[in-house]
Parts: structure tokens; sequence; C-alpha cells
């Protein structure tokens, strides 16, 4: 029996590896041919452009070589990880802090219908709880909507520049905890300090901060999670049981995207409980599962008490779905007017809507059954167009061009956005995508020859961020959380070519 429950972990394992190392070969093939970059005169719309195929090889294969020779002066480096953790924290605070002051951003989309709507709920005005209004088609919205209104009460109204300086440090601590967790994982000090480094250089990540919505904040709190995770499977203490729950619970309700976490923390504790005998972990799995419907419905029930609104279902979740299959005029499977259309068809009823969205999703099925290539070219280019673009949005969130934002900016933030700067940017980030993508590849395949199953966690994490929006609605900006989860590898892919470990085995 003992023996099973080692090939079946084993199993698990292999899968999981495998399928990631498949995903990020493809990825990494793409990476080569061409990049996904947005189109300065429209509204997140993706365009191709070619890439230089011989100069980007040529570049990878310098970097490789100046890394190997590296690597013979670090035979005997022995990294002081507090040095390079208040070093990094150092350079990420300034950076993005210094950001956000340079460009005085503003919320857009929903975090500007989030921020106006606390206004209109000051006096009175519930009119975007109404079936056609923006909380009627999003109740979930919400949740961030209260985040959003505690903070508010500390620091004031429309307090940007602390929402998005919270976000920097919010990102901050998270970055430090991802390095933490992956020198854990592979128990390895040099993979720590170089996952800080490469995080450092992750400047999308940064710039993203200056995007007033619930994505890092909801990062830091699923992070946490994972952290004392990663502690429970080391020690197998219950007291880090609250650490795990408490903090994804909190990710949840403000975005309900972490549920991919949620699973994916799921999956390593059962892991654990196959490979360690242990049914404690269940306790953990139970409360999770419960305990992530309980703060949606207290708040929605908040709300309702407190406007004395009947707040309605809103769209449902398969018209989403439903978008993710159609083609658009942004790039296939990316936001379009369909699901707003069905729910004006069926009058603002979720179950009619559900219904629509349903006869759509059964129409596409059969068209993609009737032309197979063209599904496979549809799901390639939905692929492509949401992991290949190098910037993941990091500079449309925060100036979101002539057509939204009537505020002047300067000639310097112009070639940042549209001139010169913005091409050394855009060559900056396609680089760091590709050698992220080869180093995960090359860690990936240390991972293989590992015996401890928390080396996949990263990777459970991606694969259900890829085919969450394999499936979803597609968006570069939403991608970037998961692509996050590739650096650990890439550190390990790193510290093989630094000579600082072998084939399954880390220093």
């Amino acid at each position: 029996m003992i023996l099973y429950k080692e090939k079946f972990v084993q199993f698990c394992m292999k899968f999981v590896l495998g399928l990631t190392g498949i995903i990020l070969i493809f990825l990494t093939y793409y990476s080569l041919l061409s990049t996904s970059v947005l189109d300065p005169l429209k509204v997140e719309t993706i365009v191709y452009i070619k890439d230089n195929i011989p100069l980007l090889i040529l570049a990878v294969l310098l970097l490789g070589v100046g890394i190997i020779c590296l690597g013979s002066l670090l035979k005997t480096w022995q990294p002081n990880v507090v040095r390079w953790r208040i070093f990094v924290s150092i350079f990420v605070l300034i950076l993005g802090i210094g950001w956000i002051v340079f460009n005085n951003s503003l919320p857009f989309a929903d975090g500007l219908m989030i921020d106006q709507s606390i206004d209109e709920f000051a006096v009175n005005d519930y009119s975007q709880l109404a079936p056609n209004g923006y909380f009627g088609k999003f109740p979930f919205q919400l949740n961030f909507m209260l985040f959003l209104q505690c903070i508010y009460s500390l620091v004031g109204n429309h307090n940007y520049i602390f929402l998005q300086t919270l976000n920097v440090v919010s990102l901050t601590v998270t970055l430090l905890l991802v390095a933490n967790i992956a020198g854990r994982v592979f128990k390895s000090t040099h993979v720590e300090v170089i996952t800080l480094l490469l995080s450092a250089l992750f400047i999308p990540l940064i710039f993203y901060c200056a995007f007033i919505y619930s994505t890092i904040y909801g990062l830091l709190f699923s992070t946490i999670s994972l952290y004392f995770m990663i502690r429970y499977m080391e020690t197998h203490n219950m007291k880090y049981s609250f650490g795990i729950i408490i903090p994804l619970l909190l990710a949840v309700t403000l975005k309900s995207n972490y549920l991919i976490i949620l699973i994916a923390i799921i999956c390593m504790l059962i892991m654990d409980m196959i490979a360690n005998k242990k049914i404690a972990p269940l306790a953990i799995i139970l409360l999770l599962l419960i305990g992530q419907m309980i703060p949606g419905r207290l708040i929605k029930s908040y709300y309702q008490n407190a406007t004395g609104m009947e707040i309605p279902k809103g769209i449902p979740s398969i018209a989403w779905v439903t978008m993710g299959m159609e083609e658009g005029s942004k790039a296939p499977g990316w936001y379009n007017q369909t699901m707003f259309k069905n729910y004006k068809k069926a009058k603002y009823n979720n179950e009619e809507t559900a219904e629509l969205s349903k006869k759509n999703i059964t129409q596409r099925v059969e068209f993609f059954k009737d032309n197979p290539k063209k599904a496979l070219v549809f799901y390639r280019d939905k692929t492509i167009s949401q992991w290949n673009e190098p910037t993941f949005e990091s500079l449309w969130v925060t100036y979101h061009g002539p057509h939204m934002k009537k505020t002047p900016i300067s000639s310097f933030q112009k070639e940042i956005f549209y001139g010169k700067l913005n091409k050394v940017y855009l060559i900056y980030t396609n680089f760091y995508h590709l050698i992220i993508l080869l180093f995960a590849i090359l860690g990936i395949y240390i991972s293989w020859k590992h015996h401890t199953y928390s080396v996949i966690l990263f990777a459970v994490i991606f694969l259900g961020g890829f085919f969450f929006h394999t499936l979803w609605e597609a968006n570069s900006k939403y991608t970037i959380t998961y692509f996050l989860m590739l650096i650990p590898y890439a550190a390990l892919g790193i510290c093989l070519l630094l000579n600082l470990t072998k084939k399954g085995e880390v220093k």
C-alpha cells in the first residue's frame, strides 16, 4: 500500500512538471517568433510584431555564457540573505513609489466605477444596485468596495496615492515571501537570493502597482497563505493552519480568481495527506471549502441591510466562459459585449442569461467541431495574446491613452508611453520574458529529478492560471500574477548554469 502511495505522489509530480514544461516550451517558441503588443491608438487591442530571432538567440547565448563564467567566480558564494532582502525591498519601494508619484495615475474601468459608487452611496444613491447598474451586473465587486470604504475611513476618500503606495508595500512583502518559499521548497539560499533578484527585475509587476484594483492586495494575502502552508508541510504543526486559512479567505473575498491558489493549496495538502499518512490536512481543506463561501454572503447581506435593496444575482459566471470562446475586436477571447447583450436580452435575469450563454457555447463548440483547424488557431492566438505580451499592460494601467484620460502628460511621459523610451521598455520586457521562460524550463527539468513533492507548488498555481484563462476571459494584465510563479524555477535554472547546483541536487 505504501509503495502505491509513493508511486501515486511521484506520478502527480511528473505529470504536473511535464505538463508545465510542455506549455513553457510552447510559450518560448512563440516568444522567439513574435511579441504581442498593445495598439497605442485603441483600448486594450493586441497586435503582433515579428521578433529579430537571430538577435534574440545571440543575446540569450551571450547571457548564458556570461552566467556560466560568473559561476566560476562564485563557487564559494554564500549570500547574506538578509542583506539581499533589504536591498531588493528598498529597490522595489523606491521604483514603485517613484513611478506612482511621477505619473499621478487615476482609477479607471472597474476601479473607477467602484470608487465613484462610494460617493453615490454616501448620498443614498443606490442606482448602481439596480439590475442594470454596475453592482447589479457584478455584485461580487461589493467585496472590493467594502475594502475601499474601510481604507477611506482611515485615510480619506479618493486617496489614490495611498492606495497605490499600499500596492507597492504589498508587492514588496509578496516578493520577499515568494523568494522565501522558493528557498524553502528547493532548500537553497542561492535560489532564494536569485529569486529576489529576478523579482526585482520584473519591472512590469512593479509598474502594475499604479493599477487601483484588488489584484495586488489579493496576491499578498494568498502568498501569506502559501508561506504558512509550506511551514505547515515542514513541521505538521496545526498552529500554521490559521495562517493558511484566514489570509486565503481574504484573498478570495477581494478577488475570486484567487480560488486558483485555494485549489492549489488543497491539492498540495492532499499530496501531504497521502505522502505522510496524516489526516489533519483534511480539517484545513474543509475549513477552506466552507469558509470561502461565507465572506461574500456576509458582505452582500450587509449592503442589503444598509441600503434596504435586494441585490441581484448579476451576470452568471458562465457568461465569461462564453466570452472566452468568441472572436473579438481586441483579440480572441478578450473582453467583448456579448455578456451585456445577453443580460439585457434576458431582462437582467441571471438564470435566463445563463441559458443564453449556454446556447452561445453550444454554437461555438459545434463550430469548433466542424472547423478543428480554426479552433486550434483560435486557442493558439488566445494563448499568445495574453501570455506573450511582455509588458502585461503595466504601462496601460498607468496611462490609458488620450481617449481615456483627459489630463495632459509631460513630454517625458509621452516618451515612456509612446516614444523611444517605450521601445526600450518593450525590448527589455521582451528579453526578460524570454529568459524567464527559458530558465524556467531548465528549472522544471531540475525539479523533475527531485523526490520532494513540494517542488510542484508554483507549477500547480501556474497551470491553474493557464487553464483558467484558456477557458475564461483572456487578458494579459490578469496573467501577470501567474507569470511570477515561474521565477523560482528560473532562479533554479540559473543556479545550474552558475554551477551552484547539479541535476536533482540543490546546494
